[in-house]
């Protein structure tokens, strides 16, 4: 005659792994999901931040992806123009923080 508990038991334990499995190729989709996010909004960066650079060239399709490399490597080739960068990411960096301490605060 067979253990009535000892089969919950092992119920139990294939209810478990069951949900487990499911659990972990859940979590699998959200990685893939967060990585194709990531991916769609770096297109988008970079597109909308390439058309923002067409918008100062004269003739941008005359010109080669070499040449607006030795353009932008004049550009910020100047001391003024790096530390003009450094603080713009300083002050980007201190105002999400700032954010995320402010989001903290508002959900003890």
């Amino acid at each position: 005659m067979k253990n009535p508990r000892l089969e919950r038991l092992n119920q139990e334990h294939r209810t478990a792994e069951i949900r487990l499995t499911r659990e972990k190729h859940r979590e699998k989709q959200q990685i893939a999901e967060a990585k194709q996010l990531t991916r769609k909004a770096r297109t988008r960066r970079l597109c909308t931040r390439g058309g923002m650079l067409e918008s100062f060239l004269d003739e941008p399709g005359l010109l080669t992806d070499d040449d607006v490399m030795e353009f932008l490597t004049c550009i910020f080739d100047f001391n003024s123009v790096q530390r003009k960068l450094n603080q713009v990411i300083v002050d980007r960096t201190e105002a999400i923080m700032a954010e995320i301490e402010a989001e903290a605060e508002e959900d003890p």
